[in-house]
């Protein structure tokens, strides 16, 4: 009886000390592929280098304003969780972007654009998971809007 009551105090003690330890950051990265969208109310028409599935969401509100999207240019980017990325954009401003791992197999984005002459865009926050994508909606550009595609592809 004795050391029925000490193993199970040992155990509460165990388990007490593994509830209480701080969960480590997964260490880690998120594929992405990035897509870097001029959008233009002049002419018609999709990059045909664009994914369906991207294609597909451009042509809904509030994307549909604009009837020609044309890729400015696409890469793939292997983000860090605790190093956000910086892309500079074709008119000079910068993107940040950072990822956190979040409930499930979804990350938690935010995103942020910084313009040449120093004022910040709207944050944007969101939550995805591989195989979805979301866009950042840009500022104007050449008579037209930049837009920034991303695809999450896996961690």
């Amino acid at each position: 009886m004795k050391y029925l009551l000490l193993a199970v105090g040992a155990f509460c003690l165990v388990a007490t000390y593994a509830i209480a330890q701080p969960n480590p950051a997964p260490a880690g990265k998120v594929k992405l592929e990035m897509f870097v969208l001029h959008a233009s109310t002049q002419g018609q028409g999709f990059d045909k280098r664009l994914p369906p599935s991207m294609t597909k969401r451009l042509k809904q509100p509030p994307y549909s304003a604009y009837t020609r999207y044309m890729m400015l240019s696409r890469r793939q980017e292997a983000l860090a969780f605790k190093s956000p990325l910086t892309i500079k954009l074709p008119d000079r401003s910068v993107l940040r972007l950072s990822a956190s791992p979040s409930a499930g197999k979804r990350f938690a984005f935010t995103a942020e654009i910084k313009r040449k002459a120093g004022k910040f865009l709207p944050v944007l926050k969101t939550r995805r998971g591989a195989g979805k994508f979301f866009i950042i909606s840009g500022h104007k550009h050449n008579k037209g809007t930049l837009f920034v595609g991303v695809h999450v592809k896996a961690q």
